[in-house]
């Protein structure tokens, strides 16, 4: 995972650090000023009006310190200058509104603000590259679940297991951030300090600091996996969404993610529909999570022996286990979490 060059300096060491500052994607002088008195607005320091009586919501008297803070436009890369205060100091919070007056950013200022948004501009390209190098289609191994080829050819099950097992997720993460790592340079701007993820940012350089956050947060990029299936079946596709925490994060999206035909989302979200799968995708979870899977055969009983598998092997899938060469009816799958909770829920032929 890349790692940004980090010094942190200390407070003293630079002439101005511009707090709770704000990225917009494009605003106006004058929607920058009501987003830096809505983010910026210093704390309130507030004692009894009444030296013998509790501080209470009728006897606030308070005050606060002026603050320095920046807007910087992602579009247009103007970098808007405020120092926020409050008016009527000594009253009440009610009585004290936030206020702004303008004032020219330093042109070094200025210069570490442009460069941190190309450098973010940059993080967020080589991120797209990578995810496009990453976009696959998987093409099933062996011939239909209804032969031989058993549920090695099952694309759902292929993309149920890229969803959901972490080993596969973090093996993807790290092939990715190794993708990213040899096609970006960490040291492009010199920064002194540069943090960004996808809430945040914290440059520092020339004597100048800026952290805040982004008022129009960057989009994550998409990674798509497609399962071909055999016998001219839909594929099944699995999305990943890239995000950057201080190196590239790979995170499943259950809305984009199908398999047979549903969304990942509406599987673990189950209302009571009737969302059939293939039987494969229950060996895959079963696989994966051993005795936390329950088959329920139509009487309603518990089809699953102590082990996690269907009494009499497998899941009744032509060629694997004591399958019987064909589906006689349907069976509900469960899928519970460690705590019993139910995460997934389905049917199958059986």
């Amino acid at each position: 995972m890349l790692v940004l060059p980090l010094f942190l300096a200390s407070a003293n060491t630079l002439a101005a650090t511009y707090r709770n500052a704000v990225i917009c994607h494009d605003c106006s002088f004058g929607e920058a000023e009501s987003l830096i008195k809505q983010r910026a607005a210093p704390a309130l320091e507030c004692i009894s009006s009444d030296p013998n009586q509790h501080i209470g919501i009728d006897n606030q008297m308070c005050r606060s310190n002026p603050v320095q803070s920046v807007v910087i436009n992602a579009t247009t890369q103007e970098v808007f200058g405020f120092t926020v205060s409050h008016l009527n100091q000594g009253g009440t919070p009610r009585t004290m509104t936030p206020n702004a007056v303008s004032f020219v950013v330093p042109a070094l200022a200025k210069r570490l603000a442009v460069d941190s948004l190309n450098y973010y501009a940059t993080i967020q390209n080589v991120m797209a590259d990578s995810a496009d190098a990453f976009n696959r289609t998987v093409a099933p191994t062996g011939l239909s679940v209804a032969s031989t080829g058993g549920c090695a050819s099952d694309g759902d099950a292929k993309a149920m297991r890229a969803a959901l097992d972490e080993q596969q997720i973090a093996a993807l993460q790290r092939e990715v951030n190794n993708h990213f790592n040899a096609n970006f340079s960490a040291t492009e701007n010199s920064f002194l300090n540069a943090r960004f993820n996808g809430l945040s940012f914290d440059v520092a350089r020339d004597g100048y600091g800026i952290s805040g956050s982004w008022e129009h947060l960057p989009a994550s990029k998409i990674l798509q996996q497609y399962y071909l299936q055999s016998g001219n079946r839909e594929a099944a596709k699995v999305t990943y969404l890239l995000s950057w925490r201080d190196g590239v994060y790979v995170n499943v999206h259950d809305e984009q993610t199908y398999i047979g035909g549903y969304r990942l989302s509406s599987l673990k979200n189950n209302n009571g529909q009737r969302m059939l799968l293939s039987p494969c995708v229950a060996e895959a979870l079963e696989e994966l999570y051993g005795d936390n899977l329950s088959i329920e055969s139509p009487s309603g009983s518990d089809s699953t022996g102590g082990d996690g598998s269907v009494d009499g092997g497998g899941f009744g899938v032509p060629g694997i286990g004591g399958g019987s060469g064909g589906y006689m009816s349907e069976c509900e799958v469960h899928l519970y979490d460690k705590n019993g909770n139910e995460i997934m829920n389905f049917m199958i032929p059986c």
